[in-house]
C-alpha cells in the first residue's frame, strides 16, 4: 500500500520550466563553502563507485586522502596515501578505473640533489582506504631544470590508461618543457616509455589536464602555454591532430598571468575551465595574489567565456593549484588552496549551471529522506524526495509519463511536480543507488546516491519547528500545549529503516529499533511499516525522561541514528 498524506510530504516549490537559451553561466553558492583541510594544497576530487567522493591533496610533503559520504559537506579523517623519503610527494591526481579501483598519480621531488624526479602511481582496491602497487612511470633528472611534474591520467573505453605529465628532462640546457604521455594496458601495473605529445620550441607547455569529450570526438588537453600571448595563458591541445588553440574567446592582455588550467565537462556538453588568474590583481604578471577564475566553453572545448570567480580571495592572499569536480548534471565543485575567513587551506564551493539566470534543466539537484533533513545515504524501502529543475514535463500527471529508477529498478511514485518527485527506494537495490528519471522519453543524468543499511529520519510538522508529527495515547497531536505524560505512550512516524520482515499484519524492520527521549532510552512497544516507506513507532515515555516543550527525540535503526533535530513535548 502506498500512502500519501499532506502531513508526511514536503511542500512542493513552484514549477520551473526548462530554459535553454545561451549563454550558459555558473552561479556560485556561498552556503556550500567548505574547508576540506587546513594547510593543504593541490586538491583533487573524484566520484567513487560507491558514490562517495574521494579528495586527494598535498600536506606537509605527503599525499593524503579524505572521503565524504554526504556530497562534500563533511569529510573523514585524513589518511596517508604516498610519501617520499628524499623529498616531497606532490601533485596528486585521482582516477577511478572501470574495474572500480582508484589510481593515484603523484610527483616525487627530491631535495638532496642526488635522487631523480619521478612520476609515480599507486592503486587502491577499497575506495582509497589502502594503497599498494606503487610503480614508477617515469624517471627524470636530479635537478629541477631536468625534472618532471604534474601528472594527470585518463582511461579510454578500451581500458588503456594515458598518463600525461610536464617534462623538462629532454631540455637540460634550456628552460623549455614539453607534455609527455605514458600508457598502461593493465590497469597501471606496467607503463610504456614516455613519448612527447605537445611542445612549442622555445617555450614551456605545462600542467596538462586530459578530458575525453562527451560526443566521442576524442581527447583534448588543457595546458598552460607561455608562447601563446606573453605570460602563461590557457590553451587546448588535441593530441590526435597535433593542433592547439587559445582557450579563451577573448584573450587576456599579454602581461597578464593565467596559468595552471583545469578542464572538465558537464553532461549537457558545456566544458568548464579554471585558471589561476592575476587579472585585476595586485601582481598581474605573476601567480602571486592570483585567484581562481572559471570559464564556460562549448562541447568541443572552444570559446571559453562568461568568467566567474568562485572564491572571494582577499587582496593579500592567493587562490592556487585549483581543480574542478562535476558533482552532478548541473553542479560543479571548485577546489582551491586559498585563505578565507583567516584560514589557509583547501577550500571547496559549489556552482550551479544556469541558462539566462535559470538553472539548467532537467537536472536532479538533491535527494533527501521525505521526512526531511540533509542529503545523505538512502536505505532500501526509504521514502525520498527528489528535487531538481525540469524533472517533469509541463502538464504531466502523476505516474505518466514520468518514471524513476534506482540502479535501473523502477520505483512507485507518490508525488510528481516540476521540481519535486516523491518516490520509494526499491528493496532490491544493492551497493550504490543511482537515481535516474525518464521524462517523456528523455533520461535525466544519473544522480549518485550512497546506500546504507538504514537511514532513518522522523517526520516533523511543516511549521518550521522541530516538533515531531506525534500523537499521545488519546490520539491527540503532541505539542507544547498538549504534552505527553511521563509513563504514558506516544507514537510517531519515520522513514528509512531499511530491509523488513514481511510477516504478520505489518512488515517490521530486520534491524533493531531503539528510541531515546531527552537521551533516555524508551521502551519500543511497536515498530512496523504502516504503508510503503513509512514506519510507525510506538514507545512508552520513560518515567525519568526530562520534561519540556522540546525534548529531543532520536530513533536509531541498527547503527544508524536519525540526524535531523526532532522534538516532542513531555510533562
Amino acid at each position: 500500500m502506498l500512502c500519501v498524506t499532506s502531513v508526511l510530504l514536503s511542500t512542493p516549490a513552484a514549477g520551473q520550466q526548462p530554459h535553454n537559451d545561451r549563454p550558459a553561466q555558473v552561479s556560485w553558492d556561498p552556503s556550500t563553502l567548505t574547508l576540506i583541510q587546513p594547510g593543504a594544497v593541490y586538491g583533487r576530487m573524484v566520484r567513487l563507485q560507491n558514490s562517495e567522493i574521494l579528495c586527494a591533496f598535498e600536506l606537509g610533503g605527503r599525499v593524503y586522502v579524505r572521503r565524504s559520504a554526504d556530497e562534500g559537506r563533511t569529510w573523514s579523517d585524513a589518511e596517508p596515501a604516498a610519501s617520499y623519503s628524499f623529498g616531497i610527494a606532490a601533485n596528486p591526481e585521482l582516477l577511478v578505473l572501470a574495474n572500480g579501483s582508484v589510481l593515484l598519480s603523484y610527483n616525487e621531488r627530491p631535495s638532496d640533489g642526488i635522487h631523480p624526479y619521478t612520476i609515480k602511481v599507486a592503486s587502491s582496491p577499497d575506495n582509497g582506504k589502502n594503497w599498494a602497487g606503487y610503480k614508477t612511470v617515469f624517471v627524470a633528472g636530479t635537478s629541477s631544470e631536468t625534472g618532471c611534474w604534474e601528472p594527470a591520467q585518463i582511461q579510454l573505453p578500451s581500458g588503456e590508461i594515458d598518463l600525461y605529465f610536464s617534462n623538462e628532462q629532454p631540455y637540460p640546457n634550456t628552460t623549455e618543457q614539453q607534455i609527455s604521455v605514458s600508457r598502461s594496458f593493465d590497469n597501471g601495473a606496467s607503463w610504456s616509455s614516455a613519448t612527447p605529445v605537445s611542445f612549442r620550441p622555445g617555450h614551456r607547455d605545462g600542467m596538462a589536464i586530459p578530458l575525453s569529450l562527451n560526443d566521442g570526438s576524442g581527447i583534448v588537453l588543457a595546458i598552460e602555454d607561455n608562447g601563446l600571448a606573453g605570460m602563461f595563458k590557457p590553451a587546448i591541445v588535441s593530441p590526435a591532430s597535433a593542433t592547439r588553440w587559445a582557450a579563451l574567446e577573448t584573450e587576456l592582455p599579454a602581461n597578464i598571468y593565467a596559468g595552471a588550467p583545469y578542464l572538465r565537462q558537464f553532461p549537457s556538453g558545456e566544458t568548464v575551465l579554471s585558471v589561476q588568474s592575476a587579472h585585476d590583481r595586485s601582481s598581474p604578471g605573476t601567480l602571486d595574489f592570483s585567484q581562481m577564475v572559471v570559464y564556460l566553453g562549448d562541447s568541443t572545448a572552444h570559446g571559453f567565456t562568461n568568467s566567474s570567480v568562485p572564491f572571494e580571495v582577499p587582496s593579500g592572499a592567493s587562490g592556487l593549484w585549483n581543480s574542478l569536480f562535476i558533482r552532478n548534471a548541473s553542479t560543479v565543485t571548485a577546489v582551491s588552496t586559498t585563505t578565507l575567513n583567516g584560514v589557509y587551506g583547501l577550500w571547496s564551493i559549489d556552482g550551479h549551471l544556469q541558462y539566462g539566470g535559470i538553472p539548467v534543466s532537467p537536472a536532479i539537484l538533491a535527494v533527501t529522506n521525505a521526512a526531511g533533513g540533509t542529503p545523505g545515504p538512502v536505505a532500501p524501502g526509504e521514502f525520498v524526495s527528489i528535487f531538481g529543475s525540469g524533472l517533469v514535463s509541463p502538464g504531466a500527471q502523476t505516474g505518466s509519463p514520468v518514471s524513476v529508477m534506482f540502479n535501473g529498478v523502477a520505483s512507485p511514485l507518490a508525488y510528481v511536480a516540476g521540481e519535486q518527485i516523491n518516490a520509494v527506494v526499491p528493496y532490491n537495490v544493492a551497493n550504490a543507488a543511482d537515481v535516474t528519471i525518464a521524462n517523456s522519453g528523455a533520461n535525466i543524468y544519473p544522480f549518485p546516491l550512497t546506500l546504507a543499511a538504514a537511514a532513518p529520519e522522523i517526520f516533523i510538522q511543516l511549521d518550521g519547528t522541530a516538533q515531531a508529527v506525534a500523537v499521545n495515547l488519546d490520539s491527540s497531536f503532541n505539542s507544547a500545549a498538549n504534552p505527553v505524560a511521563r509513563g504514558s505512550y506516544i507514537s510517531f512516524w519515520a522513514s528509512g529503516p531499511g530491509e523488513v520482515n514481511a510477516t504478520g499484519s505489518f512488515d517490521t524492520p530486520i534491524l533493531p529499533v531503539r528510541v531515546t527521549l531527552g537521551g533516555v532510552q524508551a521502551d519500543v512497544i511497536f515498530a512496523g511499516m504502516i504503508c510503503t516507506g513509512v514506519m510507525q513507532v510506538n514507545v512508552k515515555v520513560p518515567e525519568n525522561a526530562p520534561p519540556g516543550d522540546a525534548v529531543s527525540l532520536v530513533v536509531t535503526v541498527g547503527s544508524s541514528a536519525s540526524r535531523k533535530p526532532t522534538t516532542v513535548a513531555i510533562r
